[in-house]
């Protein structure tokens, strides 16, 4: 009977692998990649060391993943924050308007990130690993702001190459921004933050 009642209780590996990369991220965003330990992130999850071996098998592999689920909320946050204004703008300088202002928006609770996304590429200078997946995590972000973009009639009729210049450049931009913001609180706020953050995606868009 006691067995029985504990497999009921045992959590589902889903949920376990969910508390996991909720975890790392956490762990991974305060600490850093170096810093933080395997055992840190089982202990913060709430399971053993052994659990996060049973789902992953390094600690690349766990990063990999955490940033995955990461990039997937991001691409649905700038989804849902974009999407519902992006087909109302009927020309390319209300659609620039309107995206600068947006994402801007999206500083506060992305700050964090893009300096640990800057973190993963200093240490994929000297990892060959790391510099594998710091490339993986470029690649699909580009992607998503491409799908992203092509939503809007205007840009569908742009070429696929300067799509992908402008999202290149939109992420680029918004690194930078993030971590001058972080440096400098209040920076983002500046009128001619979004002057130059509109001035650069119209040189790209035009």
């Amino acid at each position: 009977m006691t067995s029985d009642v504990s497999m009921l209780a045992r959590p589902k590996r889903a949920d376990v692998r969910k508390k996991i990369l909720d975890s790392a991220l956490e762990i991974f965003l305060s600490d850093g990649y170096e810093k933080a330990s395997l055992s840190k992130i089982a202990t913060h999850a709430g399971f053993t060391k052994g659990a996060i071996y049973s789902n992953f098998n390094s600690k690349q592999a766990l990063l990999s993943s955490a940033w995955e689920e990461k990039i997937g909320n991001d691409a649905q946050e700038m989804s849902i924050l974009l999407e519902e204004e992006f087909n109302k703008q009927q020309n390319i300088n209300e659609l620039l308007d309107v995206l600068s202002q947006k994402i801007l928006l999206l500083i506060p609770s992305h700050m964090q990130w893009e300096i640990a996304l800057n973190q993963l590429r200093y240490l994929g200078v000297k990892d060959k690993v790391l510099a594998q997946l710091y490339k993986k995590i470029y690649q699909s972000r580009i992607h998503n702001v491409v799908m992203l973009a092509k939503k809007h009639e205007l840009v569908m009729k742009m070429k696929e190459e300067k799509i992908e210049t402008f999202a290149i450049a939109l992420l680029s931009l918004f690194n930078v921004i993030c971590l001058e913001e972080a440096v400098q609180p209040g920076f983002s706020k500046q009128q001619n933050v979004f002057f130059l953050l509109r001035s650069c995606l119209e040189g790209v868009i035009r």
